[in-house]
C-alpha cells in the first residue's frame, strides 16, 4: 500500500479561546446567563454581531465602532462586547478556520432540542478541503461544474467551492462581472435555519472579497432558505456536484414524504438517508456525490434500502473513515466517514481510507486502506477501520459463512422494561419469572443473575399473552449496547441450562440480543447446508477479539444490531470446529484468539 497522505489546509496557530473546547466553555457560560425561551434569539444576536465584527475586521483593523444596532435582539453590554471581540479575534485566523469556528458557536449557543431536531454539525476545514479533493479525484471540472450544498448550514462547503472556481481561472481570471455571473449560475447552498443561511452568504461574499479584491455593497445570492427535501423537484438529474454535511436524526415523516422517499426508507427515517436519497436524484448522470455523515448506512438494518439504491444507482467510489470524531463534530457520537460517490457507477469496488484530523482541524492524515468489493443486496457492507482490520479482510476471503449456515438465528430481548413497569417486582411470585437485564452479562463472558443498576428489578410477573415473553431454551446473550469506553464491543454469554432449570423460564430485557438454535418450527430456510457447532464453541468465538473486530468492520457505532449479528462473517467450518475442539478442552480466551489468530493468519 502507499505510505501516508498528509492533507493541509492553511497552517498557523488557533487561539485556544477559539477552538472547539473553548468555544464550548464560553457557550456554557453564556447559556446559563441567559433564559432558555430566549436561547435562540440569544444566539442568532450573538453571533450576528460576531459575524459583523469579523466582516469589519477583515476588511481593515480590529473595528471598536460596532454600532450596538448591529444585534438582531437586545445584548446586555458585556455580551455585545465579548461577541465583538470574539469576531475581531477571529479575523486574525486563517479565513476557513474563522467561518468554522463562528458557525459552530451558533449551533453551540443553541438550544439542544433545536440543535436536535434539525441535526446542526458543522464541517472542520480539513475535512472540507479533503472532500473537495476527493472530488476532484473523481473529475469534477470546476470551470463548468453546477455544484449544490442542500443543506448548507453556515456555509463550509460554499466558500470554498467558489474559491476551488475562482482558483481553477489562474492568472487569467474572467473580469470580475463576468466571472460573478458564472458563479452565481453555477453554485447554490439551500439551508433550512433563516441565520445559517445568512452566515453562509456573508461567507461567501468575503471570499470572494478576499479573491478577487472586491468591496461592493451588492454580491449574487448563492444561498436561497428553503426544505431542500421538499422544494429542488426542478433541480433532479441536473448538478455535476451534490456536495455537503447533511443534517443528522431520526425525523417523522409526513405520509406523502415518507411515499416520496419510500425506495430508500426501512422503518425509521434518519435525516442524512433522505438527503443521502436527495443527491441521487439532484446529480446528473457520471455526476458526483461528495458528503460527510455517520456511517451507520454502511451496515444498520434502517439503511439496508438505502444501500440497494446506492448499489444500483450511485455506487460509492471511497470511502474516508474518520478515525477519530472526538473534537472533530462536537457532541457526535456516531463514527463519521466521507463518502465520494458516481451517479450511475455499479461496479464493485470501494476505496478505502482512514482519515485522522489533527486537533488544530487545518490538516489531516490520509492512510490508503484498499479496495473492497460491495454485495449486491440490502446486507451490510463490511470494510475496515484500520490497516490490521484491513489485513484481517484480506485473508478472509471465503465470508459466506455466518451465524444462519451455522443453524443459529439473532432476536432481540422481548421486554421492553418501561411499558411494563407495574409488572416488575423485588420478589418472587406467582407467574414470576427472573427477569435478565443487560448487566447480567459480564466482560469476562459469563452469565451472572444481576439487577443492580436504578429501576431495575429481578422479577416479571407475567399475565395472559405474554407467553411469548418467556425463554425456556438456553441460549447466547449479548449485549446491545456498550460503553464507549468499553474495549469490546461483542459481549456475550450463555444463559446456563442449570438456571432455567431452576426457574422454568426467563423473561430477556430488550437490550440484549439472544442467539438460539434454529428449530423445525422456525421454519426458516438456511443458506446452503447448515455447519454443526456447538453452542460453547460460539459463544469462544463471539467473545474472540478476531469476532470483535469484524464487527467493527460492519458498524463503527456502539450498538450491536441483531441485524448486524446475523450479518457478521465467521471462519470456515474448519476453523470454527476447531474452537470447538478447544471449548470441549476447557481452553480459556487466550487460547481460542491464538488459534483464531494462527488459523486466519491475522496479528
Amino acid at each position: 500500500m502507499p505510505g501516508p497522505e498528509l492533507v493541509t489546509s492553511s497552517s498557523a496557530f488557533v487561539p485556544t479561546d477559539l477552538q472547539t473546547d473553548g468555544l464550548k466553555r464560553l457557550a456554557e457560560q453564556l447559556s446559563q446567563e441567559v433564559s432558555q425561551p430566549s436561547r435562540l434569539a440569544f444566539a442568532r444576536s450573538f453571533c450576528f454581531v460576531a459575524v459583523h465584527a469579523f466582516r469589519l475586521s477583515t476588511r481593515s483593523k480590529p473595528n471598536t465602532g460596532l454600532k450596538r444596532r448591529t444585534s438582531i435582539a437586545k445584548l446586555t453590554d458585556q455580551h455585545f462586547e465579548t461577541a465583538r471581540k470574539i469576531g475581531n479575534d477571529a479575523a486574525d485566523l486563517p479565513f476557513g478556520t474563522a467561518a468554522y469556528s463562528l458557525s459552530t458557536l451558533y449551533t453551540l449557543l443553541l438550544p439542544k432540542t433545536i440543535r436536535s431536531k434539525f441535526g446542526i454539525y458543522f464541517t472542520p476545514p480539513s475535512l472540507v478541503e479533503r472532500l473537495l479533493d476527493l472530488a476532484e479525484q473523481g473529475g469534477v471540472d470546476w470551470r463548468t461544474a453546477n455544484v449544490i450544498d442542500p443543506a448548507c448550514g453556515g456555509g463550509a462547503f460554499v466558500g470554498p467551492v467558489i474559491e476551488r472556481i475562482v482558483e481553477s481561472y489562474g492568472a487569467k481570471r474572467h473580469a470580475s462581472e463576468k466571472l460573478l455571473g458564472h458563479l452565481a449560475a453555477h453554485v447554490r447552498g439551500v439551508e433550512i435555519d433563516p441565520f445559517s443561511g445568512w452566515m453562509a452568504q456573508i461567507f461567501a461574499q468575503l471570499t470572494l472579497e478576499r479573491l478577487l479584491g472586491l468591496r461592493r455593497s451588492k454580491f449574487p445570492q448563492f444561498v436561497t432558505r428553503a426544505d431542500a427535501l421538499t422544494g429542488l423537484n426542478d433541480d433532479y438529474g441536473k448538478l455535476d456536484l451534490v456536495i455537503g454535511n447533511p443534517p443528522y436524526g431520526r425525523v417523522t415523516l409526513s405520509a406523502k414524504a415518507r411515499l416520496e422517499y419510500s425506495r430508500s426508507l426501512y422503518g425509521h427515517a434518519n435525516l442524512y438517508g433522505l438527503f443521502t436519497d436527495l443527491a441521487v436524484r439532484l446529480a446528473k448522470s457520471g455526476g458526483l456525490i461528495a458528503y460527510v455523515t455517520p456511517t451507520s448506512f454502511l451496515g444498520g438494518q434502517y439503511f439496508s434500502r438505502l444501500r440497494e439504491l446506492l448499489r444500483t444507482e450511485a455506487t460509492p467510489l471511497g470511502i474516508d473513515f474518520i478515525s477519530d470524531r472526538a473534537g472533530v463534530f462536537e457532541d457526535v457520537l456516531q463514527e463519521t466517514a466521507l463518502t465520494i460517490t458516481r451517479k450511475g457507477r455499479t461496479n464493485d469496488l470501494v476505496r478505502v481510507s482512514l482519515n485522522t484530523p489533527a486537533k488544530s482541524n487545518l490538516n489531516c492524515l490520509i492512510e490508503d486502506l484498499g479496495a473492497y468489493s460491495l454485495p449486491h443486496s440490502q446486507i451490510p457492507w463490511i470494510l475496515p477501520r484500520s490497516h490490521r482490520l484491513a489485513r484481517i479482510l484480506s485473508l478472509l476471503e471465503d465470508m459466506h459463512f455466518t451465524l444462519g449456515r451455522y443453524g443459529y438465528a439473532v432476536t432481540t430481548g422481548p421486554l421492553v422494561w418501561n411499558r411494563h413497569k407495574s409488572q416488575l417486582f423485588d420478589i418472587p411470585g406467582a407467574n414470576r419469572f427472573p427477569l435478565i437485564w443487560a448487566e447480567a452479562v459480564n466482560g469476562s463472558g459469563r452469565f451472572a443473575f444481576t439487577s443492580n443498576r436504578r429501576n431495575h428489578k429481578p422479577f416479571f410477573e407475567t399475565i395472559s399473552g405474554q407467553e411469548f415473553m418467556l425463554t425456556k431454551t438456553e441460549c447466547i446473550l449479548v449485549q446491545r449496547t456498550t460503553a464507549k469506553e468499553q474495549e469490546r464491543r461483542l459481549v456475550a454469554a450463555i444463559l446456563p441450562k442449570a438456571f432455567l432449570a431452576n426457574h422454568g423460564a426467563v423473561v430477556i430485557e430488550n437490550h440484549l440480543n439472544v442467539i438460539r438454535r434454529f428449530s423445525e418450527a422456525d421454519n426458516l430456510t438456511l443458506l446452503g447446508e447448515r455447519e454443526d457447532i456447538s453452542l460453547r464453541g460460539l459463544l469462544g468465538f463471539l467473545n474472540s477479539q478476531l469476532a470483535d473486530d469484524l464487527l467493527r468492520c460492519i458498524s463503527g457505532s456502539v450498538a450491536v444490531s441483531a441485524f448486524e449479528l446475523n450479518a457478521l462473517p465467521l471462519p470456515s467450518p474448519i476453523v470454527m470446529q476447531g474452537v470447538d475442539r478447544l471449548v470441549a478442552e476447557n481452553a480459556d480466551q487466550l487460547a481460542i484468539d491464538d488459534f483464531l489468530t494462527r488459523s486466519v493468519g491475522g496479528s
